[in-house]
């Protein structure tokens, strides 16, 4: 996306496409996209009522639902393989019952892995660190009273293992 910047404003040039259609659904969140294969799916939710969508032709197909009523309040979503993995709480927002929810492209819940121990806060994204192996890059707040102060974990699956990273989120300046 070309740019430019003249030390204080960052100006960005870009022309709008629109593309795929995603219908509404009844959603006041929507949490992520992932692509697998040439099918697009995006979790919109709306308390924890989310509605899994697809559309086999992000440029030009209208998606529809493929599964709703999840159940979770959907955070994120990735994909590893074939698989989707949707960082979810179980009630109706952020607060530390944070779940990484495995689902086939139908939707089905495959497992879940509760990670509230590495997110007692809450977790704001996630996206695949590996591609062939369970392992998740989780964002997430290091303390409840400093929320510009984010952590990057790396969440094994398969181990139950997690590294910790600090990033310092850059204040306006």
């Amino acid at each position: 996306m070309p740019g430019t910047f003249n030390g204080t404003t960052l100006t960005i040039s870009a022309t709008p496409v629109d593309r795929a259609p995603i219908p509404d659904e009844g959603a006041t969140n929507v949490a992520g996209i992932a692509i697998v294969g040439s099918d697009m799916y995006c979790v919109k939710t709306t308390g924890l009522k989310t509605t899994l969508l697809k559309t086999t032709d992000y440029t030009t197909a209208k998606a529809t639902a493929v599964k709703k009523d999840l159940n979770w309040f959907a955070l994120g979503l990735t994909k590893i393989g074939n698989y989707l993995y949707m960082l979810a709480e179980d009630h109706k927002g952020y607060g530390g019952s944070t779940t990484i929810v495995k689902l086939d492209t139908k939707g089905n819940q495959l497992g879940t892995y509760n990670i509230k121990n590495i997110c007692p806060n809450g977790a704001l994204g996630i996206t695949a660190a590996d591609g062939t192996n369970e392992k998740f890059i989780i964002m997430h707040y290091t303390g409840s009273n400093n929320a510009g102060t984010l952590t990057f974990s790396v969440v094994n699956w398969k181990e139950s293992l997690y590294f910790k990273t600090t990033a310092k989120i850059a204040e306006p300046q």
